[in-house]
Parts: C-alpha cells; sequence; structure tokens
C-alpha cells in the first residue's frame, strides 16, 4: 500500500495536480513508514477496510505534505 502512495504522488506530481514538494515528502515517508499491524488491523476491522486507518497512519508521518496523501484515489 505504501509503494502504491508513493506511486500515485509521483503520478500527481508529474500531472501537475500535487505539488512536486509534496510527492517528494511523500515518497520519502512510504520509503521508511513504519506500522502497528495489531494497531492497523483493529481499525480495519472497525472500519471495514485496511485503507482508512493505513492512510490515517502514513499520514501522521507524512507530516505537513498528509493533505495530498491519496488525493484523487477515492
Amino acid at each position: 500500500m505504501a509503494r502504491f502512495e508513493a506511486a500515485l504522488a509521483k503520478a500527481s506530481a508529474a500531472a501537475g495536480i500535487v505539488p512536486r514538494e509534496a510527492a517528494e515528502a511523500i515518497v520519502h515517508a512510504c520509503g521508511r513508514a513504519r506500522f502497528d499491524i495489531d494497531k492497523l488491523a483493529r481499525e480495519a476491522r472497525n472500519a471495514g477496510t485496511l485503507a482508512i486507518p493505513f492512510v490515517k497512519e502514513l499520514g501522521a508521518q507524512v507530516g505537513a505534505a498528509a493533505r495530498f496523501l491519496h488525493y484523487g484515489a477515492t
């Protein structure tokens, strides 16, 4: 899922949809992101999907560029 988010950010920047600096921050965070798997599993059961808690947790690791995370994917 992190590879998808990184690829989406790169493609979005190339298309001029997302600022290049934001895409770079997302790609960097995706390469070093760490997750509490048990917490993600619990939250995914509650949400009915892994995407919601995954994007929320990754966003916390991305920082200010998180507003562009998953942009256009839903």
